[in-house]
């Protein structure tokens, strides 16, 4: 079997399985940096909840790592924020027709991250996600989302984003999907259902 089927095999195993308490809420696109190539291929990600914890995971996986960064309400609130931020940078970058790259100003969420390399597990705290306005071209700018480095309880087991690329549909994707009025309309929908479920043991 060619090596990017079983890729995109492990992405959808990664995806579709979801614990009793771990709820899809969003699956989007954005593009990931192939230093070999030097071109950005199409990468798969997902935003998650967790019912029994009441925090949202970023859900990104490859052909090594499946990861869950950790997300509360208030990571998800200024995650908007920085979109939002990134909006209105873009509608200037067009209308000054410049390139910049740039950090946004609240362009840090500190939290941790939960990945499984093998068949082993690893967790780390004070993981960093940051977000920086790109420009590509006066017409193309992007948000990226790049992470610190972390390392698990075996030094040479680490996890890192170098960079994820949103284009300005992919960020209004993510921000429509982060809107706080849906979200809960989400969990209050899965909160019924466990209900319903538990009417049954």
């Amino acid at each position: 079997m060619k090596k990017p089927l079983i890729i995109a095999l492990l992405l959808i195993l990664s995806f579709a399985y979801i614990n009793a308490d771990e709820h899809l809420l969003f699956s989007g696109k954005c593009g990931e940096y192939n230093s070999v190539w030097k071109n950005l291929n199409e990468k798969d990600y997902a935003i998650k909840y967790d019912d029994k914890d009441n925090v949202f995971y970023f859900r990104t996986a490859d052909w090594i790592n499946n990861a869950w960064i950790y997300l509360t309400w208030e990571d998800v609130a200024k995650l908007r924020k920085n979109l939002e931020k990134y909006f209105e940078w873009e509608k200037i970058a067009i209308e000054n027709k410049v390139t910049i790259e740039k950090k946004l100003p609240d362009a840090t969420i500190t939290t941790k991250v939960t990945w499984k390399f093998g068949d082993d597990w690893y967790s780390a705290r004070n993981f960093v996600m940051s977000f920086t306005f790109f420009s590509q071209t006066e017409t193309r700018h992007q948000l990226v989302l790049t992470t610190s480095k972390a390392t698990g309880s075996n030094q040479f087991v680490t996890y890192q984003i170098d960079g994820y690329y949103f284009d300005k549909n992919q960020v209004q994707q993510l921000y429509d999907a982060l809107n706080e009025e849906i979200l809960k309309k989400q969990i209050s929908e899965i909160k019924k259902n466990k209900d319903k479920e538990s009417l049954f043991n």
